[in-house]
């Protein structure tokens, strides 16, 4: 079984890890987990705002 992708968010062009939570990814044609989505936390989505912000 392979170890699925791990999914972190893009901030100003720099892969970021989110939080501790985490969310499964599906493949909605076999229900196979594929990826892990790193769910944000409130320091990742400032972070995210003030990159906006500067662009």
């Amino acid at each position: 079984m392979n170890t699925p992708t791990l999914i972190q968010h893009l901030i100003n062009g720099q892969s970021t890890p989110g939080g501790q939570r985490t969310q499964p990814v599906y493949n909605p044609a076999t229900g196979q987990v594929i990826a892990t989505l790193q769910l944000a936390d409130k320091l990742t989505v400032e972070q995210a705002i003030a990159s906006a912000h500067a662009a």
